[in-house]
């Protein structure tokens, strides 16, 4: 089922805890402010 896919993939990803993101290529951990997320984000579409 969903819940047990999402609990895999965590698994998978060495997630943890919450808040957690997946960030292009990059897995991010721990509550990020607004202005670190978005730059992460655009850094990820401009493929760095």
């Amino acid at each position: 089922d969903a819940f047990q896919e999402t609990y895999e993939l965590a698994q998978k990803l060495a997630i943890t805890g919450t808040p957690s993101y997946v960030i292009g290529q990059e897995v991010v951990f721990g509550a990020l402010g607004q202005a670190v997320l978005k730059e992460k984000v655009e850094l990820a579409r401009a493929g760095d």
